[in-house]
Formats: C-alpha cells, sequence, structure tokens
C-alpha cells in the first residue's frame, strides 16, 4: 500500500467542515486543533510507510492557516465531497498499526457520521426496521 500528504487545503477544509459541526465552543480555534491533529496523522503515516521526517512544522502551520480560512470560507459541497474527502484522508493516514485509536481517526469518523447525516432525505427514513 502507498500512501500520500494530503494538501494543506484537505486538511483545513475537513476541519473547518468539523469545526462548524461541533458545537463545543469557538471554531476557530476548534478548525486550528482538528487541522493540526489531522496533518500529523497524515504526517505520521507517512513515516511509518517510507521512514520520512514525523514532524514538518511548516506543512502543520499552512494546514492550521487553511484551517482558520475555511472557518470563514467553507465552500457549500454536497456531503457525498466531505465523505470522499474525509475517507481519502482516513486512507493516506492508516499506516500506523495504532491508527484507529488515535485522535485523528477519531476525527475523520467524526466528520463521515456529520456528512452522513447530511444526505439529503436521512431524516425521513426511518431508524430501524421491523
Amino acid at each position: 500500500m502507498s500512501a500520500w500528504l494530503c494538501s494543506e487545503n484537505h486538511i483545513g477544509m475537513l476541519a473547518a467542515y468539523l469545526a462548524h459541526r461541533k458545537d463545543t465552543g469557538n471554531q476557530l480555534h476548534n478548525a486550528r486543533l482538528f487541522a493540526k491533529t489531522l496533518a500529523e496523522g497524515n504526517l505520521r503515516s507517512l513515516n511509518v510507510r517510507y521512514g520520512d521526517d514525523p514532524v514538518d512544522d511548516i506543512y502543520i502551520d499552512n494546514a492550521m492557516d487553511r484551517a482558520e480560512h475555511y472557518v470563514f470560507n467553507l465552500p457549500s459541497r454536497p456531503p457525498v465531497f466531505w465523505l470522499k474527502q474525509a475517507n481519502c484522508l482516513n486512507y493516506q493516514s492508516c499506516e500506523p498499526e495504532d491508527w484507529r485509536e488515535t485522535q485523528a481517526y477519531s476525527l475523520c469518523e467524526q466528520i463521515i457520521a456529520h456528512a452522513i447525516r447530511s444526505i439529503p432525505g436521512y431524516d425521513d427514513e426511518p431508524w430501524g426496521v421491523n
């Protein structure tokens, strides 16, 4: 399997998307924190896969700056866009054996869950069937 570094825009958009959907206080602060976590997770995967330097402060700072930008300029995209972006980042970050126990994985899963609930008609369908 291969892995690649997702762009700072990719990370920033996802972080801002989640910050907009979580009712946990300051969206700007949360978006920056989420971007840092997601970027570090992606970098860690590359380190596991290729033995690269696990820290790239410029990349992380740029991802956090992009998240800040997208808090105020989040593009209106359909839920499937957010699902694909989160699945892409998840795939690019899954090299560490403990990936599913990381905060970055949890954030990807939260993005996916929010996007699924945003699919038109989701709320109209039953929650379980007899």
